[in-house]
């Protein structure tokens, strides 16, 4: 495979342009790095790379002016002053200038990262690239946040992000970390407004719920048609106040799913039924424990729009669900 992968570099970087337009290659294998980086130096009609970190060096990617789509690939959580591709703030600051019509940047497998590593390095891909539509699975809320602070003033301008994760970054182990969530999560409602304000384009939203306050911003995301709500960390959320948050826009979604809402807590139940009638053009439900179903189900043209359902229940209610679909 190597000699195989070696032979096929040589053969290419034969062409002084190659018209090489994507490139994946994610599996750890003894190639070239020299030969990699020189193909990709050359090659400027890039519009998409995936590939492993060690594979190459970020400067190689000054030249690659077409690239939509960054995707590095790890299976660790790396610090930033380790990243093997020579992640130095200062090389990002000078090399995503470069790529100006970049629109997806992101690390495969990274839901591991340490939130005070990914935020500096998502604010600066924000900051330097204006067409980003998605960071991938890092916090752009914090990042956002992170911008303002540095810049110690009010950002003016909108980010055209379509796909975000909020508070997705959040780990609470060690007593630092719980003393940090406590801290974040007083100024959590804040965060999310900021977020809100600054990307009015998002459609699709994952939001680690750390203080139930930022659940009204959101009623002014006005092209969201999925959402997520993961709550684990919020104790006192309950449905009625959920779906009161939201406004209007909760009849806009489209796909909902809510994740670790306790089920043995009556204030902190998501009745499926509720669920439907709050939100009346659903095509996809799903959650951890949407455990409750008040009966009898009624017939209603919600339940009629649902596609796809994906969700914990008693098998006792299955008959019933299926009897309304």
């Amino acid at each position: 495979m190597e000699d195989e992968c070696n032979s096929l570099l040589h053969m290419l970087l034969k062409d002084p342009q190659p018209d090489l337009q994507c490139f994946v290659m994610t599996k750890r294998i003894k190639i070239s790095k020299f030969a990699l980086q020189q193909l990709i130096q050359v090659s400027t009609n890039l519009t998409e790379i995936h590939t492993s970190l060690d594979c190459i060096d970020l400067n190689v990617l000054v030249n690659c002016k077409m690239l939509r789509i960054l995707r590095f690939h790890t299976s660790s959580a790396p610090s930033l002053r380790g990243l093997p591709m020579g992640g130095d703030k200062k090389t990002l600051e000078n090399v995503l200038p470069s790529l100006e019509n970049l629109e997806i940047f992101t690390f495969c497998n990274n839901r591991k990262f340490d939130c005070y590593f990914m935020s500096p390095l998502t604010a600066i891909a924000l900051d330097h690239c204006p067409k980003l539509i998605s960071v991938g699975h890092f916090d752009s809320a914090r990042a956002i946040d992170f911008i303002e602070a540095k810049a110690n003033k009010s950002h003016t301008g909108y980010f055209n992000l379509k796909k975000c994760f909020w508070g997705n970054e959040t780990v609470c182990k060690s007593p630092y970390e719980r003393n940090q969530m406590q801290n974040l999560q007083s100024s959590f409602p804040e965060i999310i407004n900021t977020a809100v304000s600054r990307c009015p384009f998002v459609e699709e939203l994952s939001l680690q719920v750390l203080h139930k306050d930022c659940l009204q911003h959101l009623r002014r995301l006005k092209r969201l048609n999925s959402l997520v709500l993961e709550c684990s960390y919020c104790d006192d959320l309950d449905v009625d106040e959920c779906f009161s948050s939201l406004g209007e826009i909760r009849h806009q979604l489209k796909h909902f799913v809510i994740q670790r809402i306790d089920p043995l807590n009556r204030n902190r139940r998501f009745p499926l039924n509720v669920v439907i009638d709050n939100c009346k053009n659903l095509e996809t439900l799903g959650g951890l424990e949407l455990t409750q179903i008040n009966l009898p189900l009624k017939m209603n043209t919600s339940f009629r729009r649902l596609k796809r359902i994906s969700i914990k229940m008693n098998l006792n209610y299955l008959g019933q669900i299926f009897a309304v679909l």
